[in-house]
Order: structure tokens, then C-alpha cells, then sequence
């Protein structure tokens, strides 16, 4: 149970032994209490230095700013997920079925059945593991909770039918057809999906190739942690830090742990390689007041609409900086942070700024590399 791993795996691991252990209390199942206390004291011990280390992050100046940045949230927002409530709508239904036949037949402690509390245990988990801030205060992008609520409360449906379906007749009938229409339907979108992937994808992915020749000659002639500017954003400030042993000037995923006021003057950089002049930044901040709130926030303003619409303000002001930044020395204002060479791409249907009085190191039909050192 130690937790030096992905977050939303035991954001949903650490919730069964919860739930196990509520419904061990409940039907004063000792051994079962025992047992899940034992596993919670070694994960806890085991996670020590994880822990320690969380402790110690969270002490840095810059640790809310930058956990909001990569998907922290705080408060204790309800989140209700359709694909549970659907759940757990079902399988209470067929619980009740199950209840219903067996006590025409014979009296029992239905809800002791290891079956049925595991089933529930992986819908209930599924609740706990998206809305445990209403009492922590804080979640970690639950969004991404469905990857695993979404198959455990799967299963659930399909042990319980399966149950339901050993009393033969229309319940057994019910059980082959869903079943076949799920498999069919599994195979059947997963063939879809991979198909249509590779068929929007190949000619995206064709067209990167190009980029072999820069990362060859960055790693042929370029030192070590050497810092490359580039304003094309979508691939290459990625593929840079991937492909090469060098770092990236401007990068969408840089930004957890950079002060604001790098990423403020980032963007400025990108507005000035991408070419906006002082007649077309107003009407630029207005229309991409999402991307700038995104570059310089991250995560919340993805997740809540309301934040792009409060916070305009500091696209106006991104707009207001941007034309006295347009008044000084660029290759200066570069310097602020380290800079060794600027890579620009030909004919990519925009034009970019070149830099006339810096060495051109390398030239094809594809891209220019300059020297900013």
C-alpha cells in the first residue's frame, strides 16, 4: 500500500481498505479489522520518506502555486460521476433480485457474501476515491478517477449478473446476451479506435520526421544542458528534452516549478517569435485569453470556466506588458535567462523573427539553427 506511486492508483487503493474495514466493524469481523490495520501500519511505514518528503515540499514558498498548477484543487466541491450512480442503481437492482429468489428458496445472511461486498466495496471505493476532499479539502484532478471507477464498477455489474444468472431461465439468457454484446462491443470499438488512430495520426507522424535532422545535429555539435529556443510549441519544445541532451527556453510542460514571472516572460518570448505586433496583441489576448491563463495556471483554469472569465484581467495586462516589451532590445531581454541557440522552421505558413547579427550554425531546406550565445 505504500504510496511512491501514481496518484489515482491508490487514491482508489487506499479506499478498499476503508470500506473493508467499515463493513469489518459492522458484521465484527475481528481477523479482517486485524488485517487491514496490519496493512495500513506497514504502507504507512513503508511510505515514510515519501511522506517526509511530501512534508517538506509543502513547505516550499513555491509549493501551492505550483501545485495548483499541476492538478491540485482546493475546497470540497461534490463530485457525482454518472457511470456510478448508473452503477449502483444496477446492481442494487439485481441485488434485490438475487435476495428475492433466494428467499423463496432458502433463508441465508445474503449480505455476508464475499461476492456482494466486493462488488459493492468497488462502487462505493469509486465515490470515496472522487469526493474524499469534502473532508481533506483537496483532490488531485479527479477527472482522472474514471480510469478506474469506470472499470471496478464494470466488474460489479458483471459479478453480480452472473450471480443473478445461476437461477437459470431469463436470467441466464440475460446474462449470455449481455455478455456477448459487451465482448462484441469491446472488440469491436477497440479495432475501431486503434484503426481510426493510426489513420488520423500516420500523416501527423510522417511529417515529424523532419525533425531528425535538428535533434542529429544538436546532439552531434551541442553541449550538454544547453538551452534551445523555438517557438513552435505543439512537438518540438517537447521532443528537445526527449531526443536531445539539452533543455528547452519555452516549454507548456515546464511550468510546475517555474516562479510566474519566468512564465510571464516566456510567453512575452513566444508573442514576439510567433510575430504579433502592437496593432494585433489586443485582439490576440482577447481571443486566446484561455492559452494565456492555461500557460501560466495549468490545470485550473482547464478544469473551471469561471476562472478564464475572472481572471481577464491578466490577459489585458499580458497585453499592456507585451507593448512596452516590444519597445526593448530582444536579443537582451533573451539573456535575462540562459539562451544558446534559436532553431526557426521554414515554410510553415507563418512568418517567424530571425536573428540578422547572430552566427547561422546550421541551414537546410527544412530549418535554420543561429547561435544566441
Amino acid at each position: 500500500m505504500a504510496i511512491m506511486r501514481y496518484y489515482f492508483s491508490w487514491g482508489i487503493i487506499l479506499s478498499f481498505p476503508a470500506v473493508f474495514g467499515l463493513f469489518s466493524l459492522f458484521f465484527k469481523n475481528w481477523l479482517l479489522l486485524k488485517r487491514i490495520v496490519s496493512i495500513a501500519f506497514l504502507g504507512i511505514l513503508v511510505s515514510a520518506p515519501y511522506l517526509y518528503n511530501i512534508y517538506l515540499a509543502a513547505k516550499n514558498p513555491l509549493y501551492k502555486e505550483s501545485a495548483i498548477r499541476t492538478g491540485i484543487f482546493y475546497g470540497r466541491e461534490l463530485f457525482l460521476n454518472k457511470f456510478l450512480i448508473l452503477a449502483l442503481l444496477i446492481f442494487l437492482t439485481v441485488s434485490f433480485l438475487v435476495i428475492y429468489r433466494r428467499k423463496k428458496e432458502a433463508p441465508h445472511n445474503f449480505f455476508k457474501e464475499k461476492w456482494w461486498l466486493v462488488c459493492l466495496a468497488m462502487i462505493t471505493c469509486g465515490f470515496i476515491a472522487l469526493n474524499q476532499q469534502l473532508l481533506t479539502g483537496q483532490t488531485v484532478w479527479p477527472y482522472h478517477f474514471v480510469q478506474y471507477t469506470i472499470p471496478l464498477s464494470i466488474t460489479a455489474i458483471f459479478v453480480a449478473l452472473y450471480n443473478l444468472s445461476l437461477y437459470g431461465g431469463i436470467f441466464k439468457k440475460t446474462w449470455i446476451a449481455i455478455s456477448f454484446v459487451a465482448i462484441a462491443g469491446s472488440l469491436s470499438f477497440g479495432t475501431y479506435t486503434q484503426t481510426m488512430a493510426y489513420k488520423n495520426n500516420f500523416e501527423i507522424y510522417k511529417e515529424r520526421q523532419k525533425y531528425a535532422e535538428v535533434f542529429r545535429w544538436i546532439n552531434k555539435n551541442a553541449k550538454k544542458d544547453c538551452v534551445i529556443l523555438t517557438p513552435e510549441r505543439l512537438f518540438l519544445t517537447k521532443a528537445l528534452t526527449i531526443y536531445t541532451k539539452c533543455d528547452t527556453y519555452l516549454s507548456d510542460f515546464a511550468s510546475f516549478v517555474i516562479p510566474t514571472e519566468r512564465l510571464w516572460h516566456n510567453y512575452l518570448v513566444y508573442l514576439r517569435l510567433i510575430g504579433i505586433g502592437t496593432e494585433e496583441i489586443d485582439k490576440y489576448v482577447e481571443e486566446k485569453n484561455g492559452d494565456i491563463l492555461v500557460y501560466l495556471y495549468a490545470a485550473e483554469p482547464m478544469a473551471k470556466p469561471e476562472f478564464l472569465i475572472k481572471n481577464k484581467k491578466i490577459s489585458l495586462k499580458m497585453a499592456d506588458d507585451y507593448k512596452e516589451f516590444l519597445k526593448k532590445d530582444f536579443l537582451e531581454e533573451l539573456k535575462k535567462y540562459k539562451a544558446d541557440y534559436f532553431i526557426v522552421e521554414r515554410n510553415n505558413g507563418k512568418e517567424t523573427i530571425s536573428f540578422d547579427k547572430t552566427p547561422l550554425l546550421y541551414s537546410s531546406g527544412n530549418f535554420l539553427i543561429f547561435s544566441l550565445k
